[in-house]
């Protein structure tokens, strides 16, 4: 059997002292409620300084830059013809790079055939060169 962990047993450990810094006139807080961003109290003034957000649809009113004007029907016709063809240049891309693709893979394959074909007609070779050696039996 193994030794016994001897640190669990006899008198408690003692705790580790606290070595968080203490920042003077500042009210020392528990860290559960340092964790939270309702304690902060930066948190509550910007909290209380952002305009409640408006939740009636029916009343948005998209805002503006002064030089930006909202889409019309034109600018999304022309964006959507600008998207096909930078798509139709890549897929003309891509089909470029396929049939580069397939035309390696073909000529891989010539070359594999073609060495199979000279590997058989290497065999072949051997075999009617040896085919004419006698034979020894032995009985």
């Amino acid at each position: 059997m193994g030794k016994k962990n001897k640190r669990n047993q006899g008198p408690a450990v003692p705790r580790q002292p606290d070595i968080r810094p203490v920042i003077p006139h500042r009210p020392k807080m528990a860290p559960e409620a340092c964790c939270t961003p309702e304690a902060s109290e930066a948190y509550l003034e910007e909290e209380q300084s952002l305009p409640l957000p408006r939740l009636d649809a029916r009343s948005y009113t998209p805002e503006y830059e002064e030089d930006e004007a909202p889409a019309t029907q034109g600018d999304i016709k022309r964006l959507l013809v600008e998207l096909r063809q930078v798509w139709r240049k890549d897929l003309k891309k891509v089909q470029m790079e396929v049939e580069e693709v397939r035309q390696n893979v073909q000529g891989l394959e010539t070359r594999e055939a073609s060495r199979d074909g000279k590997i058989r007609a290497t065999d072949h070779k051997r075999s009617t060169m040896y085919s004419s050696c006698p034979t020894f039996t032995t009985s």
